[in-house]
């Protein structure tokens, strides 16, 4: 289920958190925020709009998964935007293992299986699409 509002603001957060604390260099990667630290990125409302922005992709890309082609076109298209800011698949794939690792520490058993499945198949299509 889609989430919405706050909720849907504050899970976009938390993945930018997991990227961010793991990562801080990775807060550089975006202009509306690349003059900031990690604790005044993540209290911005800049970061807000970016968690917003994050999630209704995210959702748009689980949407499209009952159709193979749709996904990967869904996918191709996310992942050429983020080539054209210079992001890597080592950037995919780092930031995807801090976010996986704080998954980890709220889910267990089938539904942390079901997240991990479903995020390892998103970032390996968006990998092929910036390679």
């Amino acid at each position: 289920n889609a989430a919405t509002g706050d909720d849907k603001v504050d899970a976009g957060v938390q993945v930018y958190s997991a990227i961010f604390k793991a990562y801080p260099e990775y807060v550089k990667k975006f202009t509306a925020i690349k003059d900031m630290n990690v604790d005044e990125a993540l209290a911005s409302e800049e970061v807000k709009v970016m968690a917003a922005k994050f999630m209704d992709k995210y959702d748009e890309v689980v949407a499209s998964l009952e159709d193979e082609e749709k996904a990967k076109e869904v996918i191709s298209a996310l992942g050429a935007m983020h080539k054209s800011h210079g992001l890597t698949a080592e950037h995919f794939t780092s930031g995807m293992k801090a976010v996986m690792e704080q998954k980890a520490k709220e889910l267990s058993g089938e539904e942390l299986a079901a997240s991990q499945k479903l995020d390892n198949a998103i970032i390996e299509w968006l990998i092929e699409s910036v390679e």
